[in-house]
């Protein structure tokens, strides 16, 4: 997600006016798959993910959490359950220099925290804009990298949103 598909400010910056090198990060992936659908990951899980890995946030950092998500791709609304950050959280990656945080559901928000009437809704959603922090969602294969250190390529797909579009005509 760039900052303008949720932070409504006009000067928000879409994918095409971030700087490349927001999309080419040192990265860490943690496992925080006991972390049970519908609730919310908080920073004694990203915690004890770091330690069991034996990583360390580093300031500039992509960092990606594992949930196992794709193993429950045969439970009954796997696709619409899922854990995610609770602002605490999303605010001490932040404080540790992370500049894009990635999950492989839909949203690195707990899927209840997701609708628009929940209390305290979005709060992963909020507490990243308001640090200008970007977040990836959707991504695969994260098995692969759990507990590690790797080299981060999510380069932005040609945007469709309209807002984007105004300000290159501009």
């Amino acid at each position: 997600d760039a900052l303008c598909h949720y932070d409504p400010r006009p000067d928000a910056p879409c994918l095409d006016r971030m700087p490349l090198d927001t999309f080419l990060t040192d990265a860490l992936c943690i496992d925080v798959s006991h972390v049970k659908p519908g609730t919310f990951i908080t920073v004694r899980d990203l915690q004890a993910g770091l330690d069991k890995a034996q990583l360390q946030i580093q300031k500039g950092d992509t960092f990606l959490y594992w949930q196992d998500y794709y193993a429950r791709q045969n439970e009954p609304n796997w696709l619409h359950e899922f854990a995610g950050l609770d602002g605490d959280a999303a605010n001490w990656l932040a404080d540790r220099g992370v500049i894009n945080v990635g999950c492989e559901c839909a949203s690195v928000d707990n899927s209840a925290a997701m609708l628009i009437d929940a209390k305290n809704a979005f709060p992963a959603h909020r507490a990243l804009r308001d640090r200008g922090v970007i977040n990836t969602e959707n991504l695969a294969n994260l098995e692969s990298v759990v507990g590690k250190r790797f080299l981060y390529i999510g380069l932005p797909l040609r945007g469709s949103d309209s807002r984007c579009r105004r300000r290159a005509a501009a």
